[in-house]
């Protein structure tokens, strides 16, 4: 299930707004350099969704004791707090960075 999660978050999302166009996925995530806004609106929350993953098997060895520190609840959690910090980097990112719409103007 934890797979699902992170698939839903972190990959749904390019493969809906690239289809099979192979250089926006590989300028977008081989090369780390997204131009833009889609693009932008897209690596962001897929990259905060990845890290807050792997944040959140932190807690997992504490030995707490917890019930919210079981294997994927943590994991999960911390996933999506990820996307959602990402998702608001993106806004932020795209909101004061002008360029991002002279150049989607360009390709047009």
């Amino acid at each position: 299930m934890f797979a699902v999660y992170v698939s839903l978050l972190g990959i749904f999302p390019p493969a809906v707004a690239f289809k099979n166009h192979t250089p926006y996925w590989s300028r977008v995530f081989s090369d780390f350099c997204p131009e833009t806004i889609p693009e932008k609106m897209v690596y962001y929350p897929t990259v905060g969704t990845i890290i807050g993953a792997w944040a959140g098997a932190i807690v997992i060895p504490l030995d707490w004791d917890r019930p919210w520190q079981e294997w994927p609840i943590s994991c999960v959690i911390s996933a999506y707090i990820g996307h959602v910090i990402g998702s608001i980097i993106a806004l932020i990112v795209c909101y004061f960075n002008p360029e991002s719409s002279t150049l989607q103007k360009k390709r047009e």
